[in-house]
Parts: structure tokens; C-alpha cells; sequence
């Protein structure tokens, strides 16, 4: 009798410890793959509540930018009440930003994007102020331009932080270049607004003219060395969506102003708007499109990677399943020399490790 106890004890020994090992194996994959999903789904639901606000707060801001800019270049003509009505829109998309943050911040966003998301939702805060200082011509063009464009820019970051989370890989770099490629539009508008408000004065002040070019040589510079690293499907959008009409007398316009204000003065408000209105409405149209494209991507991507998790967790639990099915082969009783349970039971298929233990137990 003791001796069937001892066999006995030594299969349940030889059989649960490694099922067990498997079991919390089992669990601790199974932790780690809802994990992952679950942050999957928690990073993508806060891109979707961020993005589209950001986007809406950099698009007016520059809009403003431009307004405060052509006021300061001529006040007393009517253009305050452009500034003050976009103003209002301005208002509006950053309480719209406001409320997408506080959800975004209840999601816990990780260390990053809280950061992000705070430091750039305290930056807005100063708009009204900046917009307080340009109405009573407390600054000059450049001063404004250089304000508006530095908190514009921040919103750059909030839009790196609440993707990157939700990218790898060649995903992810992808981002990185749009990301360069959207300064480089940044710095086209800041450009454009400081030369089109000097047009309207009817001077060029040394100062406005070194940061113009700056910015010109910024957004040439960015766009020609970021778009051959372009995946070819979204560099094909900048190639063809940007006319080269447009491209060209830009470039030429932006030669003219490099070459001095004899130079720049002639060029006109109209074919300065023109051409720069033509070509920045297909970069961003481009711009755009590229960047639904990435969002496209990045969705599949995350897809794919849950079935992956989904897999791996489906194999663990055959794994189980399979360790129990060999055990239920391994442990009739019934089978052992000097059992008492009968012998009409049938005789499984033990395995070598059992058939040991029981020769030593007879």
C-alpha cells in the first residue's frame, strides 16, 4: 500500500510540476499580450482625441499670425476687425484643444504625451495676451511673427507624442519625415505672412529681410532633403500635387528678396499671393493626404500586431490543453502491478519516465 502511495505521489510529482511551470508561463504571456493590446488601444483612441484639435489649433493660429501681421504693417485701415473675428476662431480652437486634452489625460497617456499635451496647453494660454500686445502695437512684424510661430511650433510635439506610441519601425520614421516636411510648410507661412505684411508697408527693414530669408532657406532646405527619404507612395503625392508653376515663381520671388529691398520692392501683393497661395495649398493638400495615408498604415499595423499577441496566446493555451490530454494518457491507476482497482480497466500507453518509476516500484 505504501508503495503504490510513493508511485503515485511521484507521478502527480512528474506530471503537475511541469504543468504548473506551464500554467504560469501560460499566465504571464497572457498578461503581457492583453497588455500590449490594451495600450494599443488606449494610445490609439488618445491620437484620435488629439490630432484633429491640434491640427485645428495650428491652422488658426497661423491664420491669426497673418492677420496680426498685416495689421501691424498698416493700422487704422479696417484690419482690426479681421484680427479680432479671427481671434474668435482662434478662442475657439483652443477650448476645443482644452476639452480633447482632459480626456486624453483621463486615457493616462504615458509620461511624454502628458507632458506634451500640458506644456503646450499652457503656451495657448499667452494667445490673448500676444493678441492684446499686437492690438495696442506693443510689438513690432517681426516680433509678433517670431511669437505666434513658437507657440504654433509647439503643437509639433504634441502631434510626435500622441503618434509615436502607435508606430514602429519604418511606420515610425515615416512619421518623422512628415513631421519635417510640416515644418517646413511652418516656416513657409511665417514667411510668407512677414513678406506679404512688408509688401503691404511698402518696406523691407533689415531685420525683417534676414529672418525672411532664413525661413526661406529653412523650407527649401527641409523639404529637399526630407522628401527623398520619403516612402515613394507619399513622396509621389509632393511631386504631384505641388505645381511647378507656382514652385518656380516662388523660388524666383524668394531670389529677388534674398538679393535686397531694391529687389523685393518690386515684387506685388497679387503674384506674391498667387504663387505663394498655389504652391502652399498643394504642399499641405500633399501634406495631408500623406498623413491619412501613415494613419492608414499605422491602424493596419496595430491590427496585425493584436492577431499576432491574439496567436501567441491561442498557442499557449493548446499548449495546456495538450500538456492535460498526455497526462490524462499517463495516469490510470488502474494499470499499476498490485493495484486493487481490477485489471478490466484498459491499459493506456505510459511514457518512459513512468514506465521507470513504476519497475522501481515493483
Amino acid at each position: 500500500m505504501l508503495r503504490r502511495r510513493s508511485i503515485r505521489l511521484r507521478i502527480i510529482v512528474l506530471v503537475l510540476v511541469p504543468l504548473v511551470g506551464l500554467l504560469g508561463l501560460y499566465a504571464e504571456v497572457l498578461t503581457l499580450t492583453l497588455g500590449k493590446v490594451l495600450t494599443l488601444r488606449q494610445e490609439a483612441s488618445i491620437r484620435d482625441l488629439v490630432t484633429l484639435p491640434v491640427a485645428d489649433v495650428q491652422k488658426q493660429l497661423a491664420n491669426e499670425r497673418g492677420d496680426a501681421l498685416t495689421y501691424l504693417a498698416r493700422p487704422g485701415h479696417g484690419d482690426l476687425k479681421l484680427l479680432l473675428r479671427q481671434g474668435t476662431k482662434t478662442d475657439k480652437a483652443i477650448s476645443d484643444f482644452s476639452a480633447a486634452v482632459q480626456r486624453a489625460l483621463n486615457s493616462g497617456p504615458v509620461a511624454k504625451e502628458q507632458r506634451a499635451f500640458l506644456s503646450w496647453h499652457a503656451n495657448l494660454k499667452k494667445v490673448r495676451g500676444l493678441r492684446g500686445s499686437v492690438v495696442s502695437i506693443g510689438l513690432t512684424k517681426i516680433e509678433a511673427a517670431d511669437a505666434y510661430s513658437t507657440i504654433l511650433d509647439g503643437g509639433d510635439n504634441v502631434f510626435y507624442q500622441a503618434i509615436v506610441p502607435v508606430l514602429s519601425g519604418p511606420l515610425g520614421i515615416g512619421e518623422a519625415d512628415l513631421l519635417a516636411m510640416a515644418k517646413a510648410a511652418q516656416a513657409l507661412g511665417e514667411e510668407s505672412d512677414l513678406v506679404r505684411a512688408d509688401l503691404i508697408a511698402g518696406s523691407f527693414p533689415q531685420p525683417d529681410l534676414m529672418l525672411v530669408n532664413q525661413l526661406a532657406v529653412q523650407h527649401q532646405e527641409q523639404s529637399a532633403q526630407t522628401l527623398p527619404d520619403l516612402d515613394p507612395a507619399l513622396r509621389r503625392y509632393f511631386t504631384a500635387m505641388i505645381p511647378q508653376s507656382a514652385a518656380s515663381g516662388l523660388g524666383a520671388m524668394e531670389g529677388s528678396i534674398s538679393a535686397g529691398p531694391a529687389a523685393a520692392s518690386q515684387i506685388t501683393v497679387p503674384a506674391w499671393t498667387s504663387a505663394e497661395t498655389a504652391y502652399r495649398n498643394g504642399f499641405s493638400a500633399a501634406l495631408l493626404k500623406a498623413t491619412k495615408t501613415l494613419a492608414q498604415q499605422a491602424t493596419s499595423q496595430a491590427k496585425r500586431l493584436v492577431l499576432k499577441l491574439l496567436i501567441i496566446a491561442g498557442v499557449g493555451l493548446l499548449a495546456i490543453l495538450a500538456a492535460l490530454l498526455n497526462a490524462s494518457r499517463t495516469w490510470p491507476i488502474s494499470s499499476l502491478p498490485g493495484s486493487s482497482c481490477g485489471t478490466s480497466a484498459p491499459t493506456l500507453r505510459s511514457s518512459p519516465a513512468l514506465s521507470r518509476l513504476i519497475a522501481l516500484g515493483s
